[in-house]
């Protein structure tokens, strides 16, 4: 099943980007890794904090502030990066 996933995940098509580049990206030898580490986590924050709101809203309103499109792109988003975080703790042995 790797080799699969390495396939589909494990190159970025039109760019010059390879998965150890990523990898390497947020490696502790990165020089730029708590810069790094600061972007990614100031983007899941917004991501958790977007989810526990419209949690909110439903529960006040009883309507979904959310079409079901933006719920398939979110889906579509948080499943591409499970597979490219899986891919990639595969090639280098677990983070």
């Amino acid at each position: 099943m790797w080799p699969f996933l390495n396939g589909i995940f494990a190159t970025y098509h039109g760019v010059s980007y390879s998965l150890t580049d990523f990898v390497r990206a947020f490696s502790l030898s990165n020089p730029n890794f708590p810069l790094i580490i600061s972007v990614a986590g100031l983007t899941f924050a917004i991501g958790f904090i977007e989810y526990i709101y419209s949690i909110l809203l439903v529960e006040r309103e009883k309507k979904s502030p959310f079409s079901i499109l933006m719920h398939a792109y979110y889906f579509a988003i948080d499943s591409m990066g499970i597979f490219v975080f899986a891919t990639a703790s595969h090639a280098v042995g677990g983070f």
